[in-house]
């Protein structure tokens, strides 16, 4: 039996996207209009529920960005993808509600620092 080797050609756009972490990209196939991301959106872990995925961001301690985070998910959702292909897990769809859970989450986790960032003893929460 041959093998047969077959050449695809398509362009792909690395676009830096800190908030995670300083050194995260995403990789965006615009003919395909999808974007394959490092760990600025939909991060860490992906659920399924009633009303559909449910996401949060990964907020790494010594990097964590809101505001870049942020404007990072503005960035991607500009390039109207239809699908984003998340690290670790799969192909996931309903981009606008998930970009505004995303921002709504990061506003959460912010609020929950400041609330405890006075704290003596904050990992005992």
């Amino acid at each position: 039996m041959a093998c047969r080797s077959y050449s695809v050609i398509c362009e792909l756009e690395l676009i830096h996207t800190p908030g995670h972490a300083l050194h995260h990209y995403c990789v965006i196939d615009r003919q395909a209009e999808c974007i394959f991301r490092g760990h600025v959106r939909y991060h860490r872990r992906q659920f399924d529920t009633a009303a559909g995925r449910f996401i949060f961001p990964t907020t790494t301690p010594v990097h964590f960005d809101p505001q870049a985070l942020r404007a990072s998910i503005d960035r991607l959702m500009g390039c109207r993808p239809k699908a984003i292909y998340l690290t670790h897990f799969s192909r996931v769809t309903q981009l606008q509600r998930l970009a505004a859970d995303m921002h709504e989450c990061i506003d959460g986790f912010v609020a929950i620092a400041r609330r405890h960032s006075k704290e003596r003893e904050r990992g005992a929460h």
